[in-house]
């Protein structure tokens, strides 16, 4: 993996070797897999499925990574469009690598910053759905983490960050979907509701429970349901 400087002061641009990298197949969609980045895991399998995305949302993905949620999500439910925010910008070089070969181009856009950065780099209220898996990334910048034990050491500003960043791409109504470790529950529940987010649904998986997925809702009014799954 190569990069080069731009102008002086630039971020580096990565020139992502294609023919020579893993890729696998989502639906109809190809996701590139390189060694530096995390793979694709089985929580993001199960966000995907329980986001449930409706037909012709627009959808931000908080952490995007390589596009894996992304793909899953638009594998659904074809009728979408999307927007990935990612700090990493390895990781967005192999993100819009696989929009490109997936043919998604056209819908789907990778958005390289932080998530402190979310109201430069999308407009207020222009999604109803955003998804955030950020187990896998580390310090509360959407950057992949290099194994499971980083991945799991999530930095204690990383929920409100993401559910600020929620709360400015969503429109009144829009849902943040996302999936957090058991144990930390409480933390993404108390940020969700600081940021105006109310949580609306809540699955959790596993006995003893490790993981939880939770729904949380901009401007909703009180009421939680709660199912499980071993």
């Amino acid at each position: 993996m190569g990069n080069t400087k731009g102008a002086a002061g630039s971020a580096p641009v990565f020139y992502v070797p294609t023919e020579c990298v893993p890729t696998e197949t989502i639906g109809p969609f190809t996701l590139y897999r390189p060694p530096s980045q995390f793979p694709l895991g089985a929580d993001s399998v199960r966000l995907a499925r329980w986001a449930a995305p409706k037909a012709g949302e627009r959808v931000c993905d908080l952490g995007c990574g390589t596009g894996a949620l992304i793909l899953l999500l638009l594998a659904r439910q074809p009728n979408l469009t999307a927007d990935g925010v990612e700090n990493d910008p390895e990781a967005c070089a192999w993100a819009r690598a696989g929009v490109s070969r997936s043919g998604l181009a056209d819908r789907v856009r990778i958005c390289e910053g932080d998530w402190a950065e979310i109201r430069r780099l999308l407009p207020a209220g222009g999604h109803t759905l955003a998804v955030c898996n950020p187990p896998y990334h580390i310090l509360g910048h959407g950057r992949p983490a290099r194994t499971h034990t980083a991945a799991r050491a999530a930095e204690a500003d990383t929920p409100a960050a993401v559910c600020a960043a929620g709360a400015w791409v969503l429109q009144n109504g829009g849902r943040l979907a996302l999936c957090c470790p058991a144990g930390r529950l409480p933390d993404w529940m108390t940020a969700a509701r600081a940021a105006c987010l109310e949580p609306k649904r809540l699955h959790l998986v596993g006995r003893p429970v490790r993981l939880a997925l939770l729904e949380a809702r901009k401007q909703a009014g009180p009421g939680l349901e709660i199912t499980m799954e071993d």
